[in-house]
């Protein structure tokens, strides 16, 4: 019944908070930037059966998408479900992002519960934790990064540090649990898998600095071979692609002072949102956000709402002692939210880690999951000795008053961070429809495949912008076309080879070398260029080009490759043009 509460209470929030009656949910709640790059590989899922291998995409070959580590295999076969009744990629994309907060509200509420929290206090913590700042300012565009499994990894990491690992009634609960979640991590996203095999690490440590033993680790070392072998299964497809082809050519593009520029602010935690109702709260946000901060970028991501920041502040005056108990759970979440703090801060452990052994891992703000779970489970611990202190039931009525509406507050606070997927919506809506009926146009006017040339040329990752183009807005067109194959992204050796020789030319000869390439049309981007692309256009129809589907686009120009190809084959014959192709496409006789 708790649980069915749960779910219901997160979908009625979210239902009304994001507006979703009016929202086409054809249309991903962030229609820019990573979400486009996200909604790339639900779309290739939903039209090839998976997303090792996008075929409509890199032409004149097609995209190794394995190439690039983003490998989140579990929420892949959810959304594989999700396809099943729907082969809509944002729907399948917006639909699952929703269910991953459902999935975090229950699996926090489980977690709290196992570790003996209240059932109240389970309830709200689990609400409050799913509906984190981190959630909204995340959204679809950072799907990677839901957590739904990190409560359970963190229960498991208390359970282990505490040091009475077989002294509880729900011991085996809690480690199968912790195991399924950690198998559950493996299978996505390296991010948290890397910083859970730290953390039970640290509760190694923990547990044998109180027992002087090493008899009772076998939960933490339990988990974390699971966490190690199901990461090491999930990133095959991209070691064995690295093998074959060798590393995309962009992939080094993290350094080591990124953990600085990217690492977690006690600042950002703290504080409240701008526009939080009550006045005195509102102007620490207004005087946050005013103050121009340094190096504030997705790291603002971190807040934890008011309940977290109660939790978060208890945690620290455990730990200097401010605050004693003679309870070992809050000492030991106290302890374990400590030591994450000193990983992901600016500067801490996280940044020593990238400097001496290897940059990859250089957002540390992202952890901020796990501190944010071990504030909130350190609040219910507080309300809950709280509660039971209070012997007067007019006491525990008032007490009860004071903590839902603190409950109600925070969780008030939290949601205010939705306002830029709000502010979105309609400018989302606009921009998708405007894609969609343009590539709609250009699949009746060619009905069979055709490969299109996207100019200017760009790379991928990492981002770029080019006037008022966005990194990402090439591969837009993709989303909605069925048949037609695109040259964008350049990710592999043998694309960047042919894209290198391709950049070289101009006119006629580029035209040439498009046509010995395959491609029966070119996209013009006016938006990447200073004049809107007319000189581009120029010197492309005076080289025979054919411009089409004129006027159905202000930002768009189409030119036409078919009568160039045609002359070339009547020109060089049907042997010659084919050696010519395999040529320019560095293809081996």
């Amino acid at each position: 019944m708790l649980y069915a509460a749960e779910v219901f209470l997160i979908i009625a929030i979210l239902f009304f908070s994001l507006r979703l009656r009016s929202y086409n949910l054809s249309v991903p709640f962030l229609y820019d930037g990573d979400a486009i790059v996200i909604l790339m590989y639900v779309k290739g899922m939903i039209q090839n059966g998976w997303t090792f291998t996008i075929p409509q995409l890199s032409a004149p070959y097609s995209l190794d998408a394995a190439a690039f580590p983003l490998a989140t295999s579990f929420d892949w076969i959810v959304m594989k479900a999700l396809s099943l009744f729907s082969s809509d990629p944002g729907i399948v994309l917006n639909v699952f992002w929703i269910l991953t907060i459902v999935f975090t509200a229950l699996s926090s509420t489980y977690a709290l519960s196992l570790l003996n929290v209240s059932k109240k206090g389970s309830f709200f913590g689990g609400m409050l934790y799913a509906l984190l700042p981190f959630v909204f300012l995340r959204n679809v565009a950072h799907l990677n990064l839901v957590y739904y499994p990190v409560p359970l990894i963190c229960a498991l990491a208390i359970h282990i540090a505490k040091g009475d690992i077989s002294k509880t009634d729900n011991s085996n609960q809690i480690c199968f649990a912790g195991y399924f979640a950690c198998l559950i991590q493996g299978f996505n996203y390296i991010y948290f898998s890397f910083f859970s095999v730290i953390l039970f690490f640290a509760a190694a440590i923990f547990y044998f600095t109180r027992r002087k033993s090493c008899l009772g680790l076998g939960p933490a070392w339990i988990a974390i071979t699971l966490i190690i072998i199901s990461t090491l299964i999930n990133l095959t497809p991209s070691l064995v692609s690295w093998s074959r082809h060798g590393k995309p050519p962009e992939m080094g593009y993290k350094f080591p002072a990124e953990s600085e520029i990217f690492g977690a602010k006690l600042r950002k935690m703290l504080a409240p949102h701008q526009d939080n109702p009550l006045p005195l709260l509102a102007n620490w946000g207004k005087r946050d956000a005013l103050a121009a901060f340094p190096n504030e970028n997705e790291n603002i991501t971190v807040r934890l709402g008011l309940y977290g920041s109660a939790g978060l502040i208890y945690i620290l005056l455990i730990s200097l002692a401010v605050v004693r108990t003679r309870s070992r759970l809050p000492r030991t979440i106290a302890s374990l939210g400590l030591f994450t703090f000193i990983v992901i801060t600016v500067g801490g452990l996280g940044a020593i880690f990238n400097l001496l052994i290897v940059p990859d891992i250089r957002c540390y703000n992202r952890f901020s999951v796990f501190i944010a779970f071990f504030s909130i489970a350190a609040s219910c611990v507080l309300f809950d000795y709280v509660f039971q202190k209070i012997q007067s039931r007019i006491g525990n009525i008032l007490f009860f008053l004071f903590y839902f509406s603190f409950i109600c507050l925070s969780a008030y606070d939290q949601l205010l961070d939705r306002k830029g997927l709000l502010d979105a919506q309609q400018s989302s809506i606009a921009l998708a429809a405007q894609d969609m009926s343009f590539v709609k146009e250009i699949e009746t006017a060619y009905p069979h495949h055709v490969s299109i040339f996207q100019l200017p040329l760009t790379g991928f990752p990492p981002l770029s912008k080019h006037e008022r183009m966005l990194s990402y807005d090439h591969l837009r067109p993709y989303i909605w076309s069925t048949h037609l194959s695109w040259s964008w992204p350049s990710f592999s050796q043998r694309h960047r080879a042919w894209q290198d020789k391709i950049s070289k030319l101009e006119g006629s000869e580029l035209l040439a070398a498009l046509a010995y390439s395959h491609f029966d049309l070119v996209w013009i981007d006016r938006y990447a260029y200073k004049d809107d692309g007319v000189g581009l256009r120029k010197d492309l129809v005076a080289a025979g080009a054919v411009e089409t589907l004129v006027g159905v686009s202000n930002r768009y120009i189409i030119l036409d490759l078919g009568d160039l190809q045609k002359r070339l084959m009547e020109t060089l014959g049907a042997d010659r043009f084919q050696r010519q192709s395999e040529l320019t496409l560095g293809v081996m006789p």
